[in-house]
This record gives C-alpha cells, structure tokens and sequence, in this order.
C-alpha cells in the first residue's frame, strides 16, 4: 500500500484547490447545497458499444430528474469519451442554459433531431455505405503509400551510402585486392556474399571478445579482499602475459597461421587497453584524509564501477556486432537476389509479385493488432502469440530490407550484371550452371563452371564494371528527398489513421449538438463549423452551464528507459488526465492552473502553469519559466483530437501488451492511431543535447522518421523527450476510474462497458490493482449479507456480488458459463478505503452491460441472434439501428433499475441505507 506523501502528491494541494472551487461555483450555478457529497462517474473504454450503453444509462438519470446535475466529476476512457464529449459539447451550446435543457434533450423531449443524429450515425466511420468506405478507403490507401515511401527512401539511402562506400574502395584499392576479397565471399553455399561481413568479425576481435576477457582481469583491492586469505593459481594478468608472449614467439616463428597468431596478439594487445580504459577512465579520487573504512568505502564502489563499465561496454559491443553481422547477411541476400532476378529475366515480375503479397500482408496485420489492442481488460497476447507475431514481423522486415537492397545494388550497377561475376541461369538438376569469363574451375558445393564466355543474346543482361557515381547520386537523390520529407513535422501525424479518426468522432458526436447538423442533416463526412471546440472554452461550461468537470484519459507509452521515473516497466505506460484545472501524468507529477486562473486557461499557448512536485524533485512537467513563472508550451489541440486520442484503441503502441511483434505489423500495416504530441519541453540534460550521438544526429537530420521507425520497432521514451507518443486511456487504465479514486469521491460510478465476453473483469482488476499500488486506496466489494443490510429493497435486486454478474446457467447453486445464459444482478457495490486516516471511506458503484431476462423484448431478442451480446468485440465500430438501440436500451434499463428518483435532495442515489460520507477535501 502506498504510504502516505504518495497519496499527497497523488493529489496535491494546489490542484485540489483549483478543482473545489469549479466544483463549488458548478453547484452554485445547478442549485445544489454543498453538503451533498461529491459524485463522480467513470466511463469505461469500448468504442461506440460503451458510448451508446452510457447514453442509455445518462438517459435513465435524466428520466429521474435532478441527478444529471448532480454529477460533479466525468472520467473518460476511449469510448466513453465518445459520450463524455458529447454531453459536455452539448453543454456548451447555445440552446443550453442548464443541466435541465440537457436532460430534457436526453430524454428528447426538446431537439430530438440530437439523439436521431446519433443514432443514425452509428456507423460513424463509414455512415453513408459505400460511398464514405470508399473515401476512408482512398485516405487509409494514400497514407499507406505515403508512409512505405517515405520510409523506402529512407532505408535505400542507407543501402545506396553503403554501395556508394563500397564502390569507392573497390575504385581507390587495387583491382587485385578487392577481386580477391570478393573471391572469398561469394562461393560459399552458392550465395553472394558480402565483403560487410567483415565488420562483425572485426568487432568481435576488436571489441566483444577483448571486453569478455578484461572482465576476469579485474580484480578487488586488498581493502576489499581480505589481507589473510593467500592467493592461490596465476594471477589473470599473469595469464594474458603468458598469452601474449605466446603469440608473439609463434608469429615470429610459424608462418603457416600468421593470421591466427596475429589476431590472439591483438586481441590481448586490446584486452589490456579496454582493461586499462575500464580503470582509469574518470572515477571519484581517493582522498588523503579520508579513513580507513571510507576508503575501504571507495575501492568498493571503484571496483563495482569497473565491472559494471565493462559489461555495459561489452553489451553495447555485442549490438553493434549483431547490427554489423545483419547488415552483412542483408546485403548478401539482397546481391543475390538480384544476380538470381537477372538471370531468370523477371526482376519487375517477381518484385511486384513480392510486393503485393507484402500489401496483402497489411490486411493480416490489421487484424492481429484489432485482436490484441483492447486494452488492459481486453484479449491478451499469450506468449506462443507474441512468438508467432514476432516471427511474422522478422520475416516480412527481411523481406522489406532484402528487396531494398537488392534495388540498391540495381543502381550500383545499372542493371547490368557485374563484371567478373558469374551470372546464375536456371537451376539444373538441383545445382545451378553458371558461367564465368576466364580459365575452368570448379567452385564449392558443385557448382559447374563453363570455360567458355557466355553467349550474347539478348535477353543476356551486359556486364558493367563497378562505378561510384550511380550509388553515389542515388544516396545524394535518396538523402536530400529523406531529408525534405523528414523536417516536414505534421506528417508524422497527419500519415496515420489519427486525423481521419478524430474528424469522424468529432462530427459524429460532438458535432450531433451542431444546430447544422441535426436540424438541416448535413453528412457527417462534411465540414462544418461549431464542431469541435477549443479545450479553453470547453471547460469553461462546468462554470457557466453546470456542466460535470471532465476529466479526458489518455496513454503515455513508454517502453524504453527514458529516465522518466513515472512508469514501471511491467506497464509499458503511463497516465496521463487532462482537465479544466490542470495535467496529471502518473502518480505525482501535475501541471495545475495557478491560483486565479481561469478553468482551461492552462491550454491556451503562453499561459503560466504551477508544477508539481517541488523543484528539488524529478518533475515531468519542466515547463521553462518566463519571469520566474512556468509557462505551458505544450502542443495545443482541440477537443476532438484528445478524444481521438483517447480512443485510440489499434496502434503501435498499447500500453503494457506492446510488443516488438505487434508493433512492426501494426506500423507496416499503418495501423497507427495513436498521436505523437509535443510537449513543448526536451527534458535532456544539457550535455545530452550538445552531445554528438548518432542516434541525435539522426533525429535532427530525419525527426519524422526516427520517429516513425521508433513505433515500428516498439521504442517508446515516454516523458523523458519532448514528443510524447499517447494512445487510448484504456492502455492503462480502462474504468476511468483512476482518476476519481485519486479525487477520492465519496460517491464513485463505474460504467463498465469494455469487450468481457467472458466476464473475468479484467479491467476492473487492473483498477483495483493500481488503486493500491499507487494511490493507496483499498477496493472490497461487499458479499449479500451486507448489501442486504445496506440497500432498499427496490434496488436490491439489481445488485449482488461480482460473482453473480457472470452470465452462464446456474444449477444446485453452481455457475456453467453459457453465452445463451443470464446474471442475477446488473451491478456490484464496493467499499473504498484509503492509507490516509484522514479521508473518510469513499463508495464504489460497479455497473456491468447484464442480462437478467426481465430485459425488454426487443433487447432479448436481438441477443437471441446475437450470443455475443452484450459484449461484442471492440473491433465491430459499425453499429446497425437493431445494435445501436439493444445497447441503448439495455443501459437505460439497467440505470432504470438502479437509481431510484430523488425524493429529497440526500437521498439521490442508488437509494443506499447509509449516511452519506462528508466531501472529499
């Protein structure tokens, strides 16, 4: 459980201040007294399925009278931000002065023309039939495109710098040298290989095996071994003095392995030198007063700091070994490839061929994302899974490289076939017959070998000599066309699913309280204004309309060490909240509206912002100050795009399931919907910035795609850059309930509506577990005996226990699951207590899409059709009118059954035989 300063920095002073005085003068405006308790609702994550589910159940409470006005809080995840924002927008129309004008369009006894909108725009994404497929079809097609060509340029500037280095050797060398060098090479097994090959073994020599020997030569200082234990064997520098005389005497001696001899004198000559480096590279100096323990204090840490440089220095040895040794082994099959593509004529066939097998395979990568990416609560990737998707992603990423450098070499040789080389015909027999210019030989693995020059025909390709200009121009074309597309920074963004996703949510429900688009039905794949809304506006309506505060649940992925501090590693991410007063990310890092601030005033562009925690303390949120105050720089987006964004469901990056696997396919395939967002501060040290690294030469020079290549390959720094990858909310936490619990409400409402087809509450376990972890906060649900004691009979027996919300039949007492099958509740009740003696116990109401048969006829009948129901997959976003209103319907029952009516201002809720905690403070 977390101790108690977590818990106050879970939810500082400053923003608890900012968020009781929105909440007082929202109730001021609704007309309610302050001794009510505080009320907050979660909806959960599940695309259009939670979104119409929490219609239904906000349609219920409006049914009531005077509970809509009495939520104080609104916690969003994906598409329970759909509802959220369209509750909130329409709060912000002109036609609504209160929460009663809302709550009589919910019941659409005013503008009904909202809710119709709605209803038929359940098809959001491709509303009018094919016409509007075709038009998402033709937008995913082109960024598609986009993206292979921007990273295809991208990668064949890196073949063609390579071709263009090795032409300039073999044209500087001695024509002699290189022949022979290729000789070597390009025999064995019948392949091609490349002279890179090289590198890999120089790096093994120069470094990887030197560094494993200096390891065993480092030894502790007498202060640290005891003085009194003698030392028994050869000493390790002993030992490498033995072995480098050794090689020396057989160098000068020997002349039938120079080679051998040689390489075992280097690499002793190197283990000393990284030996030495590892010592005496900068460490802290002993100081003549200090004591005998504090020196004894020091050679420890030196000697733990010389073992751990060295296999940190071996570790990143062995990357770049392996690098080296896959760039051989690449261009290998890639020169290959190409000499084999010559000699059968069919070098554009087969590459189109290869090709649209590689555009086919985006569909298949679609959908493994779609399968594993409903958050924490949804399907999990189990490891045979992982396994197999990775060794999906490795094989096409070997397909892709091989084709990119077989067309590097293409160039090299201007489609010509290189001079000296064999060219490969058909296969004869299982060998292949090749031809050469020059004396007879035999080459390994019975490749028959004609002495005779081969016959000019004309479908025989000519020989070129090698020539450094044409991979020369190419990588100069490849560099400068990389270059112009990667400073070209929104279309980093604007090439995923992301613009498409946000404009369609944005017109399909914020956009259905637009006067121009319910009441002239304008499509929803037209433009139109009053849409969107900037977020300094939007949550300015708790305080002008009554509106509840709106809290928007977003993902920070994180799967790199960034030095973030904020994330654990299991997690692959962390929270991030936006509200009226202010940004959460994690446990206790906020960016708050200063006192006198305005409600939303933090996302103007220039505005001052109040950071938590203190100074001395690791602070995500580093805004630069501007005469002595902080000011928000961050990136600002309008209220659609942070719905999309928390909705972004299919991704690269999705929290704690990511994987290397998964996320190539998804990148290949452009399933991106998640958004790069920049924050507006590099969090770097200085000397990082100024630092010449490859890798930050890289991302100045190609920003777009490092960053690009970065979600391919599953590289997520979190908060420790300035772009900050954010994804759905749900790749956290998918109850939106996270948020209110660090609130600590006395009243809590969970909508969950997630994909649980199998009723294991996945998501509502995660909740329970972070709650603990990070806020300190106890979640218990109560067994019958007490819900008997506690609640009215009149909603007692739409509650039970959690066990009693799975569906299946039950016999002597005894739950089968069955999909045909029914609950014996629609809701659990739990009781929240937190570390903090000082907070009172907080109420937790868990609502759960159930079936108990007392459901409206239609309702039942569509699930007779439809087993799945009410739980659908998350990857079905095409709600028909029956769909649509069974999940409606369905949440207007089930809040029906619930809530009863208020008959006095106290007893507004659940009616609960309790006294009501006190507000949170």
């Amino acid at each position: 459980m977390s101790d108690p300063v977590t818990v106050n920095r879970a939810y500082p002073e400053a923003l608890a201040q900012a968020e009781r005085a929105l909440a007082a003068e929202r109730r001021r405006k609704a007309g309610i007294e302050g001794s009510e308790p505080q009320v907050g609702f979660g909806l959960s994550g599940g695309g259009i399925r939670s979104a119409t589910f929490s219609l239904g159940v906000f349609q219920a409470l409006a049914a009531k009278g005077g509970l809509l006005k009495r939520i104080d809080f609104l916690s969003t995840v994906s598409g329970g931000g759909y509802f959220g924002a369209f509750l909130g927008r329409l709060m912000t129309r002109d036609f609504v002065q209160s929460p009663e004008d809302a709550e009589q369009i919910l019941q659409e006894q005013k503008e009904p023309g909202i809710l119709r909108y709605l209803r038929e725009n359940g098809r959001y994404l491709a509303p009018n039939g094919g016409g509007d497929a075709l038009l998402a079809g033709a937008v995913l097609l082109r960024n598609f495109v986009a993206v292979q060509i921007l990273l295809g340029l991208f990668v064949s500037m890196i073949f063609l710098a390579l071709q263009a280095v090795r032409a300039g050797l073999a044209t500087s060398l001695s024509h002699k040298m290189v022949s022979d060098a290729v000789d070597v090479f390009r025999t064995a097994w019948g392949i091609w290989w490349s002279p890179w090959l090289v590198l890999p073994l120089v790096a093994f020599l120069v470094a990887v095996f030197p560094l494993g020997w200096a390891y065993w030569l480092i030894e502790p200082s007498r202060r640290i071994a005891r003085q009194d234990v003698q030392r028994s064997g050869i000493h390790p520098l002993a030992g490498l003095l033995l072995v480098f005389v050794a090689s020396l005497l057989l160098l000068l001696l020997d002349d039938r392995f120079p080679a051998l001899w040689g390489a075992i004198l280097l690499v002793t000559v190197l283990t000393v030198l990284w030996w030495a480096a590892a010592r005496w590279w900068p460490l802290p100096s002993r100081e003549p007063s200090a004591t005998a323990d504090q020196k004894a204090d020091l050679d420890l840490y030196r000697y733990h700091t010389m073992v751990s440089r060295l296999s940190l220095w071996l570790t990143r040895s062995l990357v770049i070994t392996f690098v080296l040794l896959a760039v051989g082994v690449i261009d290998s099959l890639g020169q290959t490839l190409y000499l084999l593509l010559l000699a059968h004529g069919a070098l554009g066939p087969l590459l189109a061929s290869a090709w649209s097998s590689v555009v086919a395979a985006a569909g298949f990568a679609r959908s493994i994302v779609a399968s594993f990416s409903n958050g924490p609560g949804g399907l999990r990737a189990k490891p045979p899974v992982r396994l197999l998707a990775g060794a999906a992603a490795l094989l096409l990423a070997l397909l892709l490289l091989v084709s990119f450098d077989a067309l590097s070499h293409a160039v090299a040789w201007k489609l010509g076939h290189p001079e000296n080389m064999e060219s490969l015909a058909k296969p004869a027999r299982g060998l292949w017959k090749v031809q050469v210019s020059g004396p007879a030989k035999t080459l390994p693995l019975h490749l028959t070998v004609d002495s005779s020059p081969a016959p000019s025909t004309p479908d025989t390709p000519s020989t070129v000599a090698r020539d450094y200009w044409p991979p020369t121009l190419g990588f100069a074309i490849t560099f400068l066309l990389s270059i112009l597309l990667g400073q070209t920074w929104p279309f980093v963004n604007r090439s995923s699913h992301h613009p498409v996703y946000s404009a369609r949510l944005t017109r399909a429900y914020l956009g259905a309280s637009n006067e121009l688009r319910f009441k002239e039905g304008r499509s929803i794949t037209e433009v139109l204004p009053g849409d969107d809304d900037d977020l300094d506006r939007y949550w300015r309506a708790p305080a002008e309309n009554a509106a509840p505060i709106h809290l928007i649940n977003v993902t920070i992925n994180e799967t790199v060490d960034g030095r973030s501090q904020v994330q654990q590693q299991d997690r692959k991410g962390v929270g991030l909240a936006l509200g009226p007063c202010g940004l959460s990310a994690g446990v206790e890092h906020h960016a708050v509206v200063p006192p006198g601030g305005s409600p939303g005033s933090l996302f103007s562009p220039g505005s001052q912002v109040k950071i938590q925690p203190d100074p001395q303390a690791y602070r995500v949120f580093e805004y630069p100050p501007v005469d002595g105050t902080p000011v928000f720089t961050g990136e600002p987006l309008p209220l659609g795009s942070w719905v999309g964004i928390s909705g972004a469901a299919f991704s690269t990056g999705i929290g704690m399931q990511t994987s290397l696997g998964l996320s190539f396919l998804a990148g290949f395939g452009n399933v991106r919907l998640g958004r790069w967002w920049d924050s507006g501060f590099d969090r770097r040290p200085l000397h990082e910035k100024l630092g010449v690294h490859f890798e930050r030469l890289l991302a100045r020079l190609f920003p777009v795609q490092v960053l690009i290549v970065d979600e391919f390959l599953a590289r997520f720094p979190g908060t420790a850059r300035r772009n900050w990858y954010l994804s759905d909310g749900g790749h956290f936490e998918n109850m939106g309930g996270y948020e209110l619990l660090r609130r600590r409400l006395p009243l809590i409402v969970i909508v969950d509506a997630e994909c649980d087809t199998d009723y294991g509450f996945g998501g509502l376990a995660n909740l329970v577990r972070k709650a603990r972890l990070d806020l300190g906060a106890e979640i218990e649900f109560m067994q019958e005996e007490e819900l008997d004691e506690r609640i009215d009979d009149k909603v007692r027996p739409s509650l039970g226990t959690l066990e009693q919300l799975r569906r299946g039949t039950r016999e002597h007492g005894r739950l089968t699951a069955d999909p045909t099958g029914t609950s014996k509740a629609h809701a659990a009740l739990a009781r929240v207590t937190y570390c903090r003696p000082e907070s009172p116990p907080s109420l937790l109401l868990y609502i759960k899409p159930t079936l108990t048969g007392d459901e409206p006829e239609d309702v039942l009948e569509y699930h007779s059709s439809h087993s799945a129901f009410p739980h659908e997959t998350t990857a079905d976003q095409f709600f028909d009118e029956a769909q649509w209103e069974s999940y409606r319907k369905l949440g207007h029952h089930v809040a029906g059954a619930l809530f009863d009516s208020s008959d006095a201002p106290g007893a507004s809720w659940s009616a609960l035989r309790t006294e009501a905690p006190t507000p949170s403070g």
